[in-house]
């Protein structure tokens, strides 16, 4: 008899733990998505993002030879300097290099005017 009661009276109090409402997250996270695209827009002092025109632009699988000419000769440039960069960089660590190939004597006093003149 007192077990069915108990277990009433647990239940009632558990309803009132649950007062928490449940969350959208797809909700959320198009809300959070609006918020920084505002910002965005209000960072640019524009009212409304820009409107798309594709009527102009290539499609996006066709690059033009020119720029393919342009961009592997570029890529070669930079390979070429990488090379002589380091190429560069085992001279200046030999052992040789490091040590000084003239040496230049430099006189830090000034040169003393009190001698007597003859």
């Amino acid at each position: 008899m007192r077990l069915p009661f108990l277990l009433l009276l647990l239940l009632r109090l558990s309803e009132g733990f649950n007062t928490c409402q449940s969350i959208d997250l797809d909700a959320q996270k198009s809300r959070r998505i609006e918020a920084v695209r505002g910002q965005i827009l209000s960072k640019l002092r524009i009212r409304s993002p820009p409107e798309d025109d594709d009527d102009d632009d290539p499609p996006p699988g066709s690059v033009p030879p020119e720029v393919l000419l342009l961009y592997n000769s570029t890529r070669e440039l930079m390979k070429e300097r990488a090379r002589l960069a380091e190429s560069a960089c085992e001279r200046e660590s030999s052992e040789e290099d490091y040590y000084a190939k003239e040496v230049q004597r430099i006189d830090m006093q000034p040169p003393r005017t009190d001698s007597i003149q003859s």
